[in-house]
């Protein structure tokens, strides 16, 4: 196998590119424009769908090492509703993981909202899977509810503010992440009511680096200007580190 390796580095026509122009390649071929599974147990049928992704990482060594970072760094990655720490503990690249949505349904019609009440203390799965992913750079969380779970919308303030509470309390967790003002979420809370009229809001928070920052201006302020131009009040950023929107 070891030789086998060793031919392919040295007369593979594609290794005999550039590094730049390798590297192009792969973030054509590996960036997706979906967020993707963890690839663990809990990820389901998701599993293919990263799978076809890993399949050009097997080809050789050299391939490996490049791809994978591309691959663990350029992507987003959703946790699915039952992953764990363990998720990520396990995972062989969980250093290169530097982008994650969380998305976290308030409620529906078969799962009513925790019984939450203040001073209790409740894990979130999803949130000890990110406190496990030191190089975290850019982070989102998404908070919904949808229509058959109206029942519970006055539940929807609550389940927020003990998630995001748990997310500012753990960010020593992913240093790279600068939030400058831990309690701007909550301002913005205070200022526009969720009850009963807000189906979502969302919360990205990125490092201040050149690479996030051009991040956030093309995937993330675009969606805020169109809520602008909407006539949407609901909408707030905050430090150029970190962006809090209420869609």
């Amino acid at each position: 196998m070891a030789h086998s390796n060793l031919l392919n580095d040295l007369y593979s026509p594609f290794l005999r590119l550039p590094t730049e122009i390798r590297f192009m390649v792969y973030n054509l071929t590996l960036v997706s424009e979906l967020p993707l599974p963890l690839g663990c147990k809990h990820s389901g049928e998701d599993r293919k769908h990263i799978g076809h992704f890993i399949a050009l990482l097997r080809t050789n060594r050299q391939i490996h090492l490049e791809a994978s970072k591309v691959l663990y760094s350029q992507n987003v990655f959703i946790p699915g509703g039952e992953c764990n720490a363990k998720c990520v503990t396990d995972h062989t690249y969980r250093r290169l993981i530097e982008r994650v949505l969380l998305s976290q349904a308030i409620a529906n019609e078969n799962n009513p909202p925790p019984d939450l009440r203040e001073g209790e203390d409740i894990q979130f799965p999803a949130i000890e899977v990110v406190k496990n992913l030191p190089s975290l750079r850019y982070l989102t969380v998404c908070f919904e509810i949808c229509p058959p779970a109206w029942p519970y919308a006055d539940k929807f303030d609550i389940v927020v503010k003990f998630y995001m509470r748990q997310i500012m309390r753990y960010r020593h967790r992913f240093p790279k992440i600068s939030v400058e003002n831990p309690q701007g979420w909550e301002e913005i809370l205070n200022k526009h009511s969720l009850k009963g009229v807000i189906q979502s809001i969302n919360f990205y928070m990125t490092d201040k680096s050149p690479l996030m920052l051009e991040f956030a201006r093309t995937e993330i302020e675009p969606n805020m200007l169109a809520l602008a131009r909407s006539g949407s009040e609901g909408w707030e950023r905050y430090e150029p580190g970190a962006f809090y929107v209420l869609d």
